[in-house]
């Protein structure tokens, strides 16, 4: 006589649907301040978010920790091949001496064009666009040195890295097609 099993894995709501993993090579990027960086995109990091905590003392000298109702995230971080032409690493260069212009006071820039939005979109295994990460109002913070070497024989691209900041980041499933 057989005997049933304790879970019907066929309908076992703990099973995931989709057994295909996100790949670190499935994104695209988006910046409309600068088209030349996310075109030549090589690593994205997806930014840490971090719940803010309180700590209430006791009379017993400990400390009860309770979590906040506030958040921060981290900085967008960006890596990109740099052409022969520096446009990319120049468009980054620009928007930031762009925002803290120390030559001229006559070029003051608004605040609304001091930042763009930045769309990292997550693709699945076909490819296609399943995931939309939208940063809100972002600036670059920094721009990375590049290293130049007469000591390098190999022909190496050179690479740099943008941190940018940001007010915060929207996360939204796109539907299928």
């Amino acid at each position: 006589m057989a005997t049933k099993p304790d879970i019907d894995f066929v309908s076992d709501i703990s099973r995931p649907s989709n057994h295909n993993y996100l790949s670190s090579n499935f994104f695209r990027l988006s910046i409309g301040r600068a088209p030349t960086v996310a075109y030549f995109a090589q690593q994205v990091s997806l930014p840490s978010i971090s719940l803010l905590g309180l700590e209430q003392p006791t009379t017993l000298s400990t400390t009860v920790k309770l979590p906040g109702n506030s958040y921060q995230f981290s900085s967008l971080l960006v890596n990109f091949l740099i052409d022969e032409e520096m446009r990319g690493w120049k468009e980054i260069y620009d928007w930031i001496t762009t925002i803290a212009n120390l030559t001229s006071t006559e070029n003051t820039v608004k605040h609304k064009d001091r930042t763009s939005d930045i769309v990292l979109y997550l693709t699945n295994s076909s490819y296609k666009e399943k995931f939309e990460i939208k940063f809100i109002g972002a600036y670059p913070e920094s721009l990375s040195e590049i290293p130049l070497s007469i000591q390098q024989t190999d022909n190496v691209p050179l690479t740099a890295r943008v941190s940018f900041r940001y007010t915060y980041y929207e996360f939204k499933a796109l539907t299928s097609v």
